[in-house]
């Protein structure tokens, strides 16, 4: 369940950062809040730094949970290997 909420939040704060504050040029990206430099864009009360920062340290969480999932099963994902490489 952490780890599919950690899976969202990686979601939402990857819409926020592709869409809200978007970095770079491009068509959309110049106009939208009206020239204003990407660092100073904000969203939510957060700029594009503190969204960065959110979704790099949602994606740590969500790979160490990850990590953690596999260790707690790993004899089942190895008897399903070895018996789909068998052929059964």
């Amino acid at each position: 369940m952490l780890a599919g909420f950690a899976l969202f939040w990686e979601v939402v704060t990857g819409a926020v950062l592709w869409i809200a504050i978007p970095s770079g040029s491009g068509p959309f990206r110049h106009g939208q809040f009206g020239g204003i430099p990407t660092h100073y864009k904000e969203f939510l009360g957060l700029n594009r730094g503190n969204w960065l920062d959110l979704h790099d340290w949602g994606a740590v969480v969500l790979v160490a949970l990850l990590v953690v999932h596999v260790l707690l099963h790993y004899r089942w994902l190895w008897r399903q290997t070895r018996r789909l490489l068998r052929g059964s």
